[in-house]
């Protein structure tokens, strides 16, 4: 909430391409929000790797003990959001993504950016997530963000011993699922959009 006012607060390349599609974000601002969330990703998850150095914990918090250890790090894959391939296909995962980001966006789009009325925009968007993540974090993680997704995995891939498969073989599900499930919202939106002015048209009056 805290940039809501001046750059909207996407954080997610998703949502972000979401509120281009629907003319609530300029179309070449596209490329400036995703670069900038994919390097706060990036970001993000070096912090959590750096974090577990000892010498880091010093500087900053006087301890000697680090936040994480490496061995903690290496048990939470770095944050890292991967498909359950034990029990889980690629197209389940694919869906799953889709469905959990159209939900996500087509909240942000109707209680975020296409109202006038921002109040219960945050506990609109915060109940989605809660549900989205219920649903499909054991399949998927719950990414629905390129961004977050793909940090985890390049500084995971970066510093850990070794990585599991799948790690970057089915990263592609979350890029392809948040695409779609964001032009699947904006789609419906535009429609929904047409439909209500065609609805609030006023009429014509021909007199003879």
């Amino acid at each position: 909430m805290n940039i809501l006012h001046f750059s909207g607060g996407h954080f997610n390349p998703a949502i972000s391409l979401a509120g281009a599609l629907t003319g609530h974000l300029p179309l070449f601002h596209l490329p400036c929000y995703v670069v900038c969330q994919l390097l706060g990703g990036i970001c993000g998850s070096l912090l959590t790797y750096v974090s577990s150095l000892s010498l880091f914990s010093f500087l900053i918090l006087l301890s000697s003990q680090a936040i994480l250890s490496k061995e903690e790090f290496t048990a939470i894959l770095g944050g890292a959001t991967l498909l359950s391939s034990d029990t889980n296909t690629w197209y389940q995962g694919l869906i799953s993504e889709s469905v959990v980001t159209f939900m996500l966006a087509h909240t942000v789009l109707n209680a975020a950016m296409g109202s006038t009325d921002k109040a219960l925009a945050p506990l609109a968007v915060g109940f989605t997530l809660t549900v989205d993540i219920i649903a499909t974090g054991r399949i998927t993680g719950a990414s629905m963000n390129p961004a977050r997704s793909l940090g985890p995995n390049l500084i995971g891939w970066a510093f850990m011993d070794s990585i599991p498969f799948g790690w970057w073989e089915y990263h592609y599900i979350y890029w392809a699922g948040p695409i779609i499930g964001a032009s699947l919202a904006a789609a419906v939106y535009w429609s929904a959009i047409r439909k209500t002015r065609k609805e609030n048209r006023p009429l014509k009056i021909i007199h003879s």
